[in-house]
């Protein structure tokens, strides 16, 4: 009878510990799902106003292959760039603890060439920029997505 009760009680642990596992799973995959969707979203944002501000510069002509914002394959297109540019990268969940919570993404238009410029270097349009950069981005303001 006392093996029976010890086997039940190690039959217990094994299933809490696996309930704990399976939950903090579910966890992480819920924090990454909700990070996916926050960049996605923040991304959306950053190229609607890289394309109001490359048609302000253009005149209205705006920017070919960038029409539809809101479309799926706008951001594929925009992750494919970036990809064929730097060639593969790999992202893992140390990735993006690494990065503090209060950094961002800082989104410049190079107004004479129409180039989007990503950098986590927040003073380039104030001329604390790296000298090397073409001059020409627009003038940043209170309203910068993080």
């Amino acid at each position: 009878m006392g093996s029976l009760f010890y086997l039940d009680i190690m039959l217990t642990v094994v299933l809490l510990v696996a309930c704990g596992l399976t939950a903090y799973l579910l966890y992480t995959n819920y924090k990454e799902r909700a990070l996916n969707g926050y960049v996605a979203k923040q991304l959306s944002e950053i190229m609607t106003d890289a394309q109001t501000a490359i048609e302000k510069k253009t005149g209205g002509k705006g920017a070919s292959g960038l029409h539809d914002l809101n479309d799926p394959e706008v951001l594929s297109t925009l992750v494919t760039v970036l990809v064929h540019k730097l060639g593969d990268v790999r992202l893992n969940v140390v990735d993006f603890a690494s990065v503090a919570n209060e950094e961002y993404v800082s989104v410049y238009v190079d107004m004479d060439t129409s180039d989007i410029v990503l950098s986590l270097n927040h003073g380039l349009a104030s001329g604390d920029a790296d000298p090397h950069h073409p001059v020409g981005y627009i003038i940043s303001d209170d309203e910068t997505y993080h």
